[in-house]
């Protein structure tokens, strides 16, 4: 009788410890796709979201799981071009039935959202674009505020003293709202705007729009021209402008944007910027052990994309806990589960508002020695 009863007691003990770490031969895992430019101009932020999120799956997964169940990511490259994306997210909604769609850029969440619309699937993006996330509620934006940006720089400005501001923005919908929002504050802070020009991307001659600024005579100048801020900076030096400062919305953006010599020409111009997630000189003991151990694993050291997307990956899983069963995930709890989160992860604190927005501290930095620092606000 002893054997006996010990025995019983030894096998469900056996039983009770492999569901507490969650072990669940029979399940199949749960999937989530993305779509990322693994190749290509955009590979440079592509690689590193990938790794985050294999990251944060490889470490859910020996935490245990979701609910009994492993997490399985599979990651598309669509060469930053919308046409693979649609291609790659046909795949992974079709063939490989995820349950999630995680991607990023504008252009590229815009060209799949109907397909994952159409599956009544979950989108996570990162994107300054909010129109997607507001236009169905499973849809999910994680990324920097364009009009929250907008807001800080105006009061950074203001606390500078300058009074005199010229708009200097890129033709896109989140330079306008970051413009937008500026003037609103701007007028609170008794800052009037001098002048404001607009160019398409991809202009490389900037001359004539300077000329044409400085004859306006401001004494600051706010850009959102995060993807040629780096020639603009270059030529406002060979025309002896830099006495201007300049006020920038995530400003060393491309890896060519942020090189030692262009560090040199922000700091002259004792240059602002607003950022998101972390800085490279953080001291908070969660991002630094996010670093190091990013580092670790993949050799390099993340930029404020990797944490964003590591941290998407936990809120799914903290998440999808409450809303899986044996061989399905209830896209509808999942959606609930989400609008709830509140998580204190790698990039500081999250929550989504009622449209799917995440609400996130926009951070300002400059250089300072050759380095990127936050400043308090």
């Amino acid at each position: 009788m002893r054997k006996s009863t010990i025995c019983l007691l030894l096998a469900s003990i056996i039983f009770v410890s492999r569901t507490a770490f969650g072990e669940c031969e029979k399940c199949s895992p749960i999937k989530l796709g993305a779509t990322l430019p693994l190749s290509g101009k955009l590979a440079f932020l592509g690689t590193q979201e990938r790794d985050a999120f294999l990251m944060a799956v490889q470490d859910i997964n020996k935490e245990g799981g979701v609910s009994g169940r492993k997490i399985e990511i599979i990651v598309e490259d669509n060469q930053g071009e919308a046409k693979s994306a649609v291609t790659g997210v046909n795949k992974l909604l079709n063939v490989d039935n995820v349950d999630v769609i995680l991607s990023a850029f504008t252009h590229i969440t815009q060209a799949i959202k109907d397909l994952v619309a159409r599956k009544e699937k979950l989108l996570i993006y990162a994107s300054s674009n909010n129109s997607i996330a507001e236009s169905n509620t499973r849809f999910f934006k994680d990324y920097v505020s364009a009009e929250e940006s907008g807001a800080i720089i105006a009061r950074a400005v203001g606390l500078s003293g300058r009074k005199r501001a010229y708009l200097l923005r890129e033709l896109s919908d989140a330079c306008i709202d970051f413009h937008r929002s500026f003037r609103s504050v701007a007028k609170e802070n008794g800052i009037s705007i001098v002048g404001t020009e607009e160019y398409n991307p991809g202009e490389l001659d900037f001359r004539t729009i300077l000329l044409k600024l400085k004859s306006s005579n401001p004494d600051s100048i706010v850009c959102c021209t995060w993807r040629d801020a780096h020639i603009i900076m270059k030529q406002m030096d060979e025309m002896g402008m830099l006495d201007i400062p300049t006020f920038h919305i995530v400003a060393p953006f491309l890896p060519e944007a942020d090189t030692p010599a262009v560090r040199a020409l922000y700091e002259k111009n004792d240059a602002i910027s607003t950022w998101y997630g972390f800085v490279e000189t953080s001291r908070d003991p969660i991002q630094l052990e996010f670093m190091k151990d990013f580092k670790a694993r993949y050799g390099y050291l993340p930029r404020a994309d990797a944490g964003f997307a590591y941290d998407d990956i936990r809120i799914l899983a903290k998440a999808l806990n409450t809303c899986v069963s044996e061989n399905a995930v209830d896209q509808n709890c999942l959606t609930k589960a989400l609008l709830q989160t509140e998580h204190v992860g790698v990039s500081g604190k999250l929550k989504f508002n009622r449209s799917g927005l995440s609400l996130r501290e926009t951070l300002l930095m400059k250089v300072e020695n050759g380095q990127w620092k936050e400043l308090s606000r």
